[in-house]
């Protein structure tokens, strides 16, 4: 039964995610269509690629430009509002450059569902997002589900024992922050504040669950580039609430590295990593 719980579970944080992920495709693919049906700038022209604009208005009217030389021609370092494209204007107006999108990548949003074992949370869910706020930062949020009972609140029974309810009062995690972005998107330095709901910091599993069990501080650095791929995490897991005697804070981190024998390759293969 419990494995059920945790399929459907799982089953329908995938179509939900699945779904807002397609609304999002959707609506991009049609915005485009429509720039390319109505003749605007398509999204992948940089503003280098659509070459000099002229202002006729800050131009002297006596100066022969008609024909005249390249001299006459004023290229200009913004964009008034009566001659913006999707090339200038503001940074949501502007194509995303490779490497300048949310972590690092070529979109303005991007998202990843996980579903993890380890030997100290167990089974858990993970969603991370993030949203390029422009070139060089994101705004970064998160939430984690632990499935295991272990983190769960116990019941206090009738005489006196404690017991668990069975996926009663399990774990959580959500968090956000600002993700900053270097080496043309190879580096991704992600500090991030998160708050806990359940009772596995505050008072030792021995009360019923609740909001802000602690706060967790940490920090993720990914690097990754054509052979070479990265990542360390450290989070300190202190409680907000109980006495410090029977509070469980503890520093978590790791670290790992990867070659990737076929990076350059454009194809499947170049995923692969040892």
């Amino acid at each position: 039964m419990k494995d059920m719980k945790l399929s459907i579970l799982t089953l329908v944080s995938a179509a939900i995610v699945g779904q807002g992920l397609t609304a999002h495709a959707e609506g991009t693919f049609g915005e485009n269509l429509m720039k390319r049906l109505t003749g605007r700038v398509a999204d992948e022209t940089h503003a280098s690629e659509i070459g000099p604009v002229m202002l006729l208005s800050e131009l002297d009217e006596s100066q022969e430009l008609l024909g005249g030389a390249a001299g006459g021609v004023v290229p200009v370092s913004h964009c008034p509002d009566q001659q913006c494209g999707s090339y200038c204007g503001s940074w949501w107006d502007r194509p995303i450059r490779p490497g300048t999108g949310a972590f690092g990548g070529d979109s303005m949003f991007a998202a990843s569902l996980g579903f993890n074992q380890d030997t100290f949370f167990g089974n858990y869910t993970t969603l991370f997002a993030g949203v390029a706020i422009n070139e060089l930062v994101d705004f970064t949020f998160y939430s984690i589900l632990w499935h295991t009972d272990l983190f769960a609140s116990p019941s206090v029974q009738a005489d006196g024992t404690l017991a668990r309810t069975e996926g009663v009062g399990l774990w959580t995690e959500f968090g956000f922050g600002l993700n900053f972005k270097a080496l043309d998107g190879g580096l991704n330095i992600n500090p991030q504040i998160g708050i806990l709901s359940g009772s596995l910091l505050s008072s030792g599993m021995t009360d019923t669950a609740r909001v802000f069990d602690g706060l967790v501080p940490n920090l993720t650095i990914n690097y990754d580039d054509t052979f070479l791929e990265s990542e360390f995490y450290m989070g300190y897991y202190v409680a907000t609430r109980g006495a410090r005697a029977n509070n469980n804070d503890y520093l978590h981190w790791w670290t790992n590295a990867g070659i990737k024998p076929w990076g350059d390759n454009n194809d499947w293969k170049s995923v692969i990593s040892t």
